[in-house]
């Protein structure tokens, strides 16, 4: 048997430099600061974008809308936060809500570590909420998010 068409994990691309196509598996795909998904032409070396489908609050689907950030020691590519450093996080976060009384909430998130403190005004508490190997997903506003009333 002779396989004609692999659709296994992989996908067709075109490099927007040098215009060469390419065979791109799931594990060519990385994500930058900005938090776009990319892959690198291995001929060019140009840093090609992948023009992902608007999230709106109809098309929006965990987990294919999500960006996973798994540590390496789980199989991901994103840094391992160590313990003491998300501690740290917390307490800064901590600070940062007792310095300013109008804010309601603070978070940090970097690697594979998600920190957020909430204050509970009827509870006269703070809500820590700290997710390791986490999901995070941006959303455009819409028409909707600019209207006040």
């Amino acid at each position: 048997m002779k396989i004609l068409k692999n659709n296994y994990n992989e996908s067709t691309c075109e490099c927007e430099k040098c215009g060469s196509v390419l065979c791109i598996s799931e594990d060519d795909y990385y994500m930058d600061e900005n938090n776009n998904t990319y892959w690198r032409c291995p001929l060019c070396k140009a840093k090609n974008i992948v023009k992902e489908p608007e999230i709106t609050i109809e098309t929006i689907k965990f987990p294919e809308s999500f960006h996973e950030f798994l540590s390496e020691e789980k199989g991901g590519n994103a840094t391992e936060i160590k313990d003491e450093e998300t501690n740290d996080w917390i307490k800064e976060c901590l600070k940062f809500l007792r310095r300013n009384p109008d804010e309601t909430f603070r978070y940090i998130s970097s690697g594979d570590t998600f920190v957020a403190v909430f204050k509970h005004y009827s509870d006269d508490e703070y809500l820590a909420i700290v997710s390791k190997d986490h999901y995070e997903c941006y959303i455009p506003f819409e028409n909707e998010d600019f209207e006040y009333e």
